[in-house]
């Protein structure tokens, strides 16, 4: 079944409400774009991040891997600074 119904908001660090995120998504499928796992999610889509300047901007971080969650990892919060 690939629904949302009984779905619950839970994002406790991440300011999906506030800040540069409030008001820029309409539903869950934004960002959680397999219905049939609420784990699955992207950040590229929305935001214009090109994978070349991605990948120079952290050229001196180990591990770096253009993906959502290793995006998320390293920025729990949403913000520019690493955690």
């Amino acid at each position: 079944v690939n629904q949302w119904q009984g779905a619950t908001v839970d994002h406790p660090q991440f300011p999906i409400f506030s800040g540069r995120h409030a008001g820029e998504w309409d539903t869950c499928q934004t960002c959680h774009t397999q219905p049939a796992s609420f784990e699955v999610f992207t950040c590229l889509t929305c935001h214009e991040h090109r994978r070349s300047e991605m990948d120079d901007e952290h050229d001196e971080v180990r591990g770096y891997v253009y993906e959502s969650t290793a995006c998320y990892s390293c920025h729990p919060d949403g913000e520019d600074d690493l955690r």
